[in-house]
């Protein structure tokens, strides 16, 4: 399982709108092991991938094609007509050649990467140019800009390039003067800006450039296979089991330094009391005894796999602190690494309470289990699992008569922890059932004895609601164990992913490399099935009872992703629903008439309505006049909102933390593009309703 795989249109207000940083340096290459790698992911796909009727052949090496190209230039800022025509007559037919070799070339690869980097290098020119000029004007009332060239042609000229360009950076500044910055300020900042692309992009490897290239032919299989270089699987296996063995700090780069954005409370580096954020890392120190390593400049996910390490290992910073007077001060910190839990994605308690009924409302942002401690016999190793029983004995322990599970930011993660957290609900039966390429269907059962819950239980979602978290809703449903609330339906992921290393098939193949060398593909091995035997793809789970969502008509459903598998069904497995016990539509027609009364509701339906409307538009205005008149008018409205929240009373009493930690708000919708309207202040309307209708459920049950 894995969470929604999604490529990502970035707003205008950052121009640079390339996936991963390339470097303005020499022709890369490929290195000995990396041909062996793509030949082993195509193996792997041919063969072993759920859709059979996929085949690496001419019409996949043409789509393949077409994908390395979104991901080196998705918005057409870079590359040429002509240098599209001619990748496609020298490669459209030959990738699938390549690739089954048993020594691919990759040859397209490079050749393409390096074109690019001509392309962008023309580009970061004509950017310092236009910026040096400052000569934008902003009289012009016809005057727009795109906000989205992915389906725009291919300019023909470096001139059409270069008017294209001048457009987006003079929506940049605009955007900032509107902002309250001053003119020389704004170019400044984009000045800096532009440089720390520059320095970004000198320090990109081959490995970069094979995982974006293989990423061309995964993608063209499915939306969620992909084959992982070595840091990027740490990270995956990171997100999965909500943990890691480093120092407990959260970095980013600022003007090219490896900065300290925040501290894990209780980490290593948080319990040393000399380090805090803003703080610059200038170079990293393996032991006691080992040389420091210069991190100026170096890309970020170079620095972290530095510091990061076993754990009772030695890390030392050399740092600059934020609060220090003298540029020149510098300052190391001893740091012994140790395992981090990371709170981000834990499962967290918290009850509302009115006079007649208290809500526990479980926030579940994924499903995670950390295998390794588990293995290891650490007694405290983590699990969505163990967490939520956690909780829900302390519900039990206050008093709570109704359960909100809040999937809406949960993206999946691990599927027996989908079916272990289904047992805490359910006694013994099937949970989920799988089908894999050759057609085999196996169905996964809670086998546990008895229920952590046995009372009223609403599931809340969203369209971001996905995979192992669709698997948890649909058989709530499915049992009539839990109601549905929230977005019309989920996100519609129900494929299952195998993520295999690859080091051990590179020694079979006789390849020389260490263990970790060759990366991990995931890919799509199983579609699963809900227990009445339809399945989630594409479809989600639908909800019984449908609540506005923030996020509709953002296109971030597996339906919008590109090549995702198609729906189907299997017969139904030999289960025993529960029914909930009570009266749906009653529930629905009182949360309907609470939903329309609701000033809350209607500020969120304008803003889907302005959302919808700006989309449609597709550009945005350079006229300086207009964007005024217009972010004048967005203010009196999030004013007149701001007034009426002032003087609105809520019904819904404040939440009671438990363990000290509330539940985040809802989750916020991907970045707007620039002049766009989103509603993301106020109170959580949704989760409000959701507790109003849990509450109702006990409250019909009683009567």
């Amino acid at each position: 399982m894995s969470a929604v795989a999604r490529r990502v249109v970035l707003p205008l207000g950052v121009a640079f709108a390339v996936a991963t940083p390339f470097a303005l340096a020499d022709a890369l290459a490929p290195d000995t092991v990396q041909p062996a790698i793509a030949h082993t992911v195509a193996m792997i796909l041919d063969y072993q991938h759920y859709d059979r009727q996929k085949a690496i052949d001419d019409a996949l090496s043409k789509a393949w094609l077409d994908g390395y190209l979104d991901q080196l230039d998705y918005g057409r800022l870079y590359f040429l007509a002509s240098d599209v025509q001619e990748f496609r007559t020298r490669f459209a037919t030959v990738l699938d050649d390549d690739v089954l070799a048993p020594q691919p070339s990759l040859d397209a690869a490079f050749a393409i990467h390096t074109r690019f980097l001509e392309r962008l290098g023309q580009r970061m020119d004509h950017i310092d140019k236009v910026l040096a000029a400052n000569a934008f004007d902003f009289s012009d009332p016809a005057r727009t800009v795109d906000v989205d060239r992915h389906e725009d042609p291919w300019a023909t000229t470096p001139a059409e390039l270069d008017a294209i360009w001048r457009d987006r950076i003079a929506a940049e500044v605009l955007g900032m003067l509107l902002n309250g910055e001053e003119r020389a300020k704004a170019i400044e900042r984009l000045q800096v800006r532009y440089k720390r692309i520059r320095t970004d992009l000198t320090s990109l490897e081959s490995v970069d450039v094979l995982e974006l290239y293989l990423v061309g032919l995964t993608e063209s299989f499915d939306p969620h296979s992909r084959w992982l270089k070595p840091v990027s699987k740490e990270s995956f296996d990171i997100d999965l089991q909500d943990s890691l063995t480093g120092i407990g700090a959260v970095l980013t780069i600022e003007d090219g330094y490896t900065t300290i954005r925040e501290l894990v409370a209780g980490g290593p580096a948080d319990g040393t009391g000399e380090l805090a954020p803003g703080d610059r890392i200038l170079a990293v120190t393996q032991g006691d005894d080992g040389d420091p390593v210069d991190v100026v400049e170096m890309r970020l996910d170079n620095v972290v796999q530095l510091i990061r390490g076993p754990a009772d290992t030695v890390v030392r910073l050399t740092i600059h602190p934020k609060e220090a007077a003298d540029p020149a001060e510098r300052r190391e910190v001893r740091i012994v690494r140790d395992k981090v839990k990371l709170d981000r994605a834990a499962a967290k308690g918290a009850i509302h309470a009115w006079d007649d009924v208290q809500v526990g409302v479980l926030d579940v942002p994924s499903f995670y289990v950390d295998a390794a401690a588990r293995r290891a016999g650490d007694p405290e190793w983590a699990s969505t699992a163990r967490d939520m029983r956690r909780i829900l004995g302390q519900f039990q322990q206050q008093g709570v008569d109704v359960v909100v599970v809040d999937l809406r930011r949960n993206g999946g993660g691990a599927l027996d922890q989908a079916i272990e957290v289904s047992g805490l609900f359910i006694d013994t039966g099937p949970v989920v059932q799988t089908r894999d390429n050759g057609g085999r269907i196996d169905v996964f059962d809670d086998r546990e004895a008895g229920v952590a819950w046995d009372g009223p239980l609403v599931v809340l979602t969203s369209e971001g609601s996905a995979s192992a978290s669709e698997i948890f809703a649909g058989a709530m449903q499915d049992y009539g164990r839990g109601l549905v609330v929230g977005a019309k339906a989920t996100h519609g992921k129900g494929t299952v992913q195998n993520l295999q290393n690859l080091g051990r098939s590179l020694r079979r193949a006789g390849v020389k490399a260490d263990p970790g060398d060759g990366g991990a593909l995931k890919f799509t091995s199983h579609m699963f099935f809900r227990v009445d035997g339809r399945s989630t793809q594409v479809m989600g789970v639908e909800a019984d009872i449908v609540l506005p969502s923030p996020l509709e008509g953002l296109d971030i459903r597996e339906a919008d992703l590109d090549n995702p598998l198609p729906f189907s069904s299997i017969p139904p497995a030999t289960y025993a629903p529960l029914g909930l016990g009570v009266d749906v539509g009653r529930l629905r027609t009182a949360s309907a008439a609470r939903v329309a009364a609701d000033p809350e509701f209607g500020f969120l339906r304008e803003a889907i309505v302005e959302r919808s409307r700006q989309r449609e538009l597709g550009t945005i205005s350079l006229h300086e006049a207009t964007r005024r008149a217009e972010l004048d008018r967005m203010k009196d409205r999030a004013e007149a909102r701001k007034a009426a929240r002032a003087d609105a009373t809520s019904d819904v009493p404040p939440a009671r933390p438990l363990d000290g930690k509330a539940p985040p708000p809802e989750p916020t919708p991907p970045a707007p593009q620039d002049g766009e309207e989103v509603e993301t202040e106020g109170p959580d309307a949704i989760l409000d309703e959701a507790l109003r209708i849990a509450r109702d459920m006990v409250l019909q049950g009683r009567s």
